[in-house]
């Protein structure tokens, strides 16, 4: 496990992210952390100070999939099942996966991801079902 961990320590995304963590909690007494996210009022309360990072990205994907979700009811889709990495929602038989997927891209969604993130997010279709077939992309 120590080989595995020197390994890793020299890794630019875990010296990028401990950086990054560093940033997201603030210490509140000894052994106390709290952090602010976008998606509540009240700051999040934690004894260890490796959530923050976690924390914060939840509140990032909360926002995302929010605006993502009233955008799919604006393009006159209906949203099913939402999980941390995208929607499964239905619509019309004639549209076109890919064709939604761009839409969605844009606007809202494009505004919420540059503001939050420094960039605008792509929106892929993962799977296409109709009439019981399945296709993936």
């Amino acid at each position: 496990m120590s080989a595995t961990k020197k390994i890793l320590k020299g890794f630019d995304l875990i010296q990028e992210v401990e950086k990054l963590n560093e940033q997201c909690a603030i210490q509140e007494g000894f052994k106390d952390y709290k952090v602010y996210t976008i998606d509540r009022c009240e700051p999040y309360r934690f004894n260890s100070k490796h959530m923050g990072i976690s924390r914060v990205l939840q509140g990032f994907e909360v926002v995302l999939l929010s605006v993502l979700a009233h955008e799919i009811l604006k393009n006159k889709c209906l949203p099913i099942s939402l999980d941390h990495d995208g929607i499964l929602f239905m619509a019309n038989p004639s549209v076109d996966p890919q064709e939604i997927s761009e839409i969605l891209s844009k606007g809202l969604f494009a505004e919420w991801s540059n503001y939050l993130l420094g960039e605008a997010l792509p929106i892929e279709a993962k799977r296409y079902i109709s009439n019981g077939q399945v296709v993936d992309f």
